[in-house]
């Protein structure tokens, strides 16, 4: 990660971040290995979700029909507000509700491993290590 530091136009510096992810990277495969398995592992659903104010109705709303799509769907708030209580019963109504279930906290992640698993990433992308080496062009 690196942030690049101007102020009105003026380079004032540059910060660069480096982080060995090798080892939350093995923890999330050896996670998405065994949820496979295991199936779905989600247990609420919308029922769960027990208000019944204007905007928890409205926020279930939008919930179901994000669900029936094919968007990704990023969750934020407090701690205790039914982030996860949300993302089950998304899950539970998609299409994919029988396929496995892998909650991920990106508040536990470094930036770029969080971009990775909104996005995706190619072998050797964080490591810099590609099968039959790295061609560099400066």
């Amino acid at each position: 990660m690196s942030d690049i530091f101007r102020i009105d136009g003026l380079f004032l510096g540059v910060v660069v971040t480096f982080q060995d992810v090798t080892k939350v990277q093995r923890i999330e495969q050896e996670i998405r290995k065994k949820s496979a398995h295991l199936g779905s592992t989600t247990k609420y659903t919308f029922q769960n979700i027990i208000g019944v104010s204007q905007s928890i109705t409205f926020a279930k709303h939008v919930a179901a029909k994000l669900a029936e799509s094919d968007f990704t769907v990023l969750i934020t708030g407090e701690n205790g507000t039914g982030k996860e209580v949300f993302a089950q019963a998304i899950h539970q109504h998609s299409p994919r509700r029988n396929e496995p279930f892998v909650p991920v906290n990106f508040a536990g992640l470094t930036e770029s491993l969080a971009e990775s698993e909104l996005s995706g990433y190619e072998e050797g992308s964080f490591t810099g290590a590609k099968e039959g080496g790295q061609n560099k062009t400066v």
